[in-house]
């Protein structure tokens, strides 16, 4: 066990390393989320700050006129926590694929540490060098809810960050099971370029997910980020929501609604205890099936061994 342990602490740092000696590929991971912090506040937040003006009944105003671009601050930022999580993961586990392609791993392969040990450092190390990115985005967008309207209290700073990690365990895993089947470098390039310009959608980063209807909500209900998604939105409009409690309980259930902070899947509500609990199960789902999917050939070996066995018996 200690050895195992000594091994796998060994290819964690082997691992982080590697991936922070590039200095480019560290800059581009950094700035993609940065670039789109800047789109959202340059070109869509008056989009959205329109469109929650005019969810608004007629005639209301407000004692303190920061709370509606507080609550479109929060929204934003909401919307870049929700969509930067999976593709900087996706970009931290692209030394599992140089390993590939440079045949490194045949070498680590050939070595005695256990397939399971080898894809647990890959998927601790894009976590870790993800998570650092993911932090360092986060900061940023607490400086732009500051500059905004900061009403957000430490519970709710604590369940933002405990939501980062969740979300990015998520995307590292799902990073980590791609990577299993990726074998080149264009590979790798494409995928992340799908999943920056696709998944900002399923997830209702770049628009609400009511704009798309009922039958893409449901759809995009299938993907367990969304629910993460949704934890953010509520968790960073808390605040200004509170300070918009006289507003009849019909135009706040209306803001909810249009911004997801309600979402209905197949016409049933999701109660945010349920959000947790998805996203949660979702990431012990993810390191079971990259664990699976990394012995996928020993185990049909086994499985093979096994038939052959049962056949000569009878």
């Amino acid at each position: 066990m200690k050895t195992t342990l000594i091994k796998f602490k060994s290819l964690l740092i082997r691992n982080i390393k590697l991936y922070f000696s590039d200095k480019l590929m560290f800059f581009v991971s950094l700035m993609g989320p940065l670039i789109l912090l800047l789109l959202f506040i340059l070109f869509l937040r008056q989009n959205y700050y329109s469109s929650f003006v005019n969810s608004l009944p007629e005639g209301i105003s407000f004692a303190n006129e920061n709370v509606p671009h507080a609550f479109i601050a929060g929204w934003i930022v909401s919307a870049l926590r929700s969509v930067t999580p999976i593709t900087v993961s996706l970009g931290a586990g692209v030394i599992m694929v140089q390993d590939k392609i440079n045949g490194t791993i045949h070498d680590l392969k050939s070595s005695p540490v256990n397939t399971s040990t080898i894809s647990l450092s890959y998927f601790l190390a894009t976590f870790l060098s993800a998570i650092l990115i993911v932090f360092s985005v986060l900061g940023l967008g607490f400086i732009y809810i500051a500059i905004s309207g900061w009403y957000l209290s430490f519970i709710d700073v604590i369940l933002i960050c405990l939501n980062t990690i969740l979300l990015t365990l998520f995307g590292c895993g799902l990073s980590t099971i791609i990577n299993i089947f990726i074998k080149s470098e264009g590979g790798i390039t494409a995928v992340s370029a799908l999943f920056a310009s696709v998944y900002g959608f399923i997830c209702g980063a770049y628009l609400p997910i009511a704009q798309f209807g009922k039958t893409f909500a449901n759809i995009f209900g299938f993907n367990p980020g969304l629910y993460s998604s949704i934890i953010f939105k509520n968790i960073f409009t808390r605040g200004p929501l509170v300070e918009m409690s006289s507003l009849p309980n019909e135009a706040i259930n209306g803001i909810k609604d249009a911004f997801d902070l309600n979402f209905y899947f197949f016409n049933v509500f999701v109660e945010k205890y349920v959000t947790w609990i998805i996203i949660s199960f979702s990431v012990v789902i993810l390191i079971i099936l990259m664990v699976i999917l990394s012995n996928r050939h020993r185990l049909f070996k086994n499985f093979r061994i096994l038939l052959n066995k049962k056949h000569k018996k009878v």
